[in-house]
């Protein structure tokens, strides 16, 4: 049993249905994967940051931010390939 979800990046993707089936409380997949990145204002947030310092970690490269261009921090360098 599978069931298709909505992925920002790659479209609908096909999953693994919850096995267990219950009347009264049907149980039902949940959203995708997140974006690389996707959380980490929020996290970071939630720790105490401010603006300041999210954006001073994604100048030094020490998080991406999925919503920026690459140049502006939206990547991940994997070293050469």
């Amino acid at each position: 049993m599978t069931e298709e979800i909505d992925h920002a990046i790659a479209g609908d993707v096909k999953t693994i249905a919850p096995a267990a089936r219950f009347i009264k409380t049907p149980a039902k997949v949940g959203k995708a994967v997140p974006k690389l990145g996707q959380y980490n204002r929020e996290v970071l947030e939630q720790l105490g940051n401010d603006q300041e310092i999210f954006a001073s970690l994604i100048v030094g490269e020490a998080v991406i931010s999925p919503y920026l261009p690459k140049d502006q921090g939206a990547h991940v360098d994997r070293g050469p390939e």
